[in-house]
């Protein structure tokens, strides 16, 4: 991929949250999301060339940095709702809006009932392991806080 795309794609990826945040946007990226709204196909180019250029230099510099993903708020809580994913896993949603992908023990587990009390550990290589009451320790991925 080139460095022209992989720019492009990481803009791509931050103009969500900062769509969400135009009062508070970083100048070099409102002036990429305002290109959004020029009419012309080839100013709007343009316009997305030199905001592109500009957001380069600065995160070569080091003026600007991407952030980073975001963690579970808690690693315990209560249980707001649950489902299946798939044969050797389920989801589960918690009170403060963290979901999870839990791995089950076995293809008969179900996932645990709502408004059951959660408990997560993280282990020492960064892996998560949930417990649920009356459930024996599973593997556990982080998926994404609620938005």
């Amino acid at each position: 991929m080139s460095r022209r795309a992989a720019l492009l794609a990481l803009m791509l990826l931050a103009a969500p949250t900062l769509a969400a945040a135009k009062d508070k946007a970083e100048p070099r990226m409102a002036a990429m999301l305002a290109c959004g709204s020029v009419a012309s196909n080839e100013a709007r180019l343009r316009c997305y060339d030199a905001a592109a250029s500009t957001l380069r230099q600065a995160l070569n510099k080091g003026e600007i940095a991407l952030e980073q993903k975001s963690g579970p708020k808690a690693l315990e809580g209560v249980i707001r709702s649950a489902g299946a994913m798939s044969d050797d896993s389920y989801w589960v949603e918690l009170a403060s809006g963290d979901r999870w992908q839990v791995i089950s023990n076995s293809p008969f587990d179900e996932a645990p009932p709502t408004g059951a009390a959660v408990k997560l550990r993280k282990g020492p290589l960064g892996n998560y392991w949930f417990s649920a009451t009356g459930m024996a320790e599973r593997r556990a991925r982080f998926l994404r806080p609620r938005s």
